[in-house]
């Protein structure tokens, strides 16, 4: 990553070291192999037992078995014995049928299944280290004290934004507490780059993965209930200072990854501005010679929109 961002984990020196064993790769997710990896690093070698490690949108549970993985071998909280909160609606939904193709659960639930027996089973070994919540994060309320470690792969609307910030976030540990966006480098969830930007003053960028889509913040001072309790809408947001918030995400991820952002971009024109925006700033990425992946599914949107 780029120099300005204050290394919380040696990602990349232990990740090649690590690549060799490949402990994670076997893992049902939608969550790269290094992703796992700085997930387990940051459990193991990083986390202090202050708060508690939550991870919003769990999945299956690739997230939550590498941070349990790594949590296991941290001898400094040892006795304390410290949970990993893992939450989720665990309803299927017909998007997330490609990535369980070729395992045993292929074909094996139906949309709006709960398929809390699935992460249940492959939590299995891992289960005194986590305690495994089933709940709607717009309506859940968090009781369980500090969180120095918040893994946040729910933020899927604005709903969610709100609901997240407003029940998590006050639990945050100046200066100490790690918020970690899954969802940072993808197409769909623009508004994670407004709410970064809007509260830069508070959230220094401190890691990312080279592959996948995360990006950590450590929350540097403490929020003002203002700013916590503000229920966030687009229209909150100005032409100009989305221009700068997407400019400020760029500038945090490698060039691999800024294509994601720049896709994100163009659906945020898509709901702000209409088809006519999107289509004509995706032209423009299209003539600067722009390729990536989460492009050309936007671009797909686009046609069929």
């Amino acid at each position: 990553m780029k120099k300005q961002l204050r290394k919380i984990a040696p990602v990349v020196k232990f990740y090649r070291k690590y690549k060799k064993k490949n402990k994670i790769s076997s893992l049902i997710g939608m969550t790269s192999i290094e992703e796992r990896f700085y997930y387990e690093n940051y459990a193991e070698r990083i986390y202090e037992g202050e708060g508690a490690i939550v991870d919003l949108g769990c999945w299956f549970g690739s997230t939550t078995i590498s941070l349990a993985i790594g949590l296991a071998k941290n001898n400094k909280v040892r006795k304390a014995k410290p949970k990993i909160y893992a939450l989720d609606q665990f309803l299927w939904e017909d998007w997330m049928v490609p990535f369980v193709k070729e395992t045993k659960w292929e074909n094996y639930f139906k949309v709006n299944d709960t398929f809390i027996q699935a992460f249940e089973e492959n939590i299995n070994k891992y289960k005194k280290h986590i305690v495994t919540q089933k709940v709607d994060l717009t309506k859940f309320k968090w009781q369980a004290g500090k969180i120095e470690f918040l893994l946040i792969d729910a933020m899927k609307s604005w709903d969610l934004l709100n609901a997240i910030q407003q029940n998590f976030y006050p639990y945050l540990i100046p200066e100490k507490s790690i918020i970690l966006h899954q969802d940072f480098c993808h197409y769909y969830t623009y508004w994670i780059h407004l709410l970064t930007y809007r509260l830069k003053d508070f959230f220094s960028p401190v890691d990312a993965t080279n592959s996948g889509s995360s990006v950590a913040f450590l929350l540097t001072k403490k929020m003002p209930d203002f700013v916590l309790d503000h229920k966030y809408v687009l229209s909150d947001f100005s032409e100009d200072e989305v221009e700068k918030a997407f400019e400020y995400s760029l500038s945090l991820v490698d060039d691999n990854a800024k294509g994601a952002i720049i896709a994100a971009k163009i659906m945020y024109y898509k709901a702000s501005n209409g088809l006519e925006k999107a289509r004509k700033y995706l032209d423009e990425v299209k003539e600067k010679g722009i390729v990536h992946y989460d492009i050309s599914i936007v671009d797909d949107i686009l046609k069929h929109s």
